[in-house]
């Protein structure tokens, strides 16, 4: 969603009123408010006085291949989004690259409730997937490792 966004700001020439493009993409405001933010504190937009605007950062996700995309993103959350560094030095420590759902949830919970605590974990398992960080075994309900996948 972050790309897309991205993607429509570029569109737009650069800059735009959160509003109109909310409007423009048939999104409730209350709907595009979290991936605008999302996209700032990754460092790729800036806010300000309503108006969405590309930080240098953001152009060149947009103008960089999908493995450029993946790997600014990647730096992106890693500099950014302390879970995502819990979870790889977790996932670095154990001898097989794995570790349960429930005991990032748990770490969670001390701070969130359960859902805010779900939410989150949701949002970081799709930055990771995208951003080949690490992956989850819907199976297993377990985080591991992409490159320990065959091996596990």
């Amino acid at each position: 969603m972050i790309v897309g966004l991205l993607e429509q700001l570029n569109d737009h020439g650069g800059k735009v009123d959160v509003y109109k493009l909310s409007q423009a993409l048939h999104f409730e405001l209350d709907d595009l408010i979290p991936i605008t933010e999302a996209a700032e504190l990754l460092g790729f937009v800036k806010i300000e006085s309503g108006d969405l605007e590309f930080r240098d950062l953001g152009r060149s996700v947009i103008d960089g291949d999908e493995n450029a995309k993946k790997s600014i993103f990647r730096r992106q959350i890693m500099a950014n989004v302390p879970l995502v560094n819990r979870i790889t030095a977790e996932l670095e420590r154990e001898d097989d690259h794995r570790i349960g759902r429930e005991r990032i949830l748990k770490f969670l919970e001390y701070s969130f409730s359960p859902a805010e605590s779900e939410r989150q974990l949701n949002t970081v398992v799709d930055w990771a997937r995208y951003a080949e960080l690490f992956d989850y075994d819907h199976d297993a309900d377990e985080f591991f490792l992409p490159e320990t996948a065959e091996t596990a």
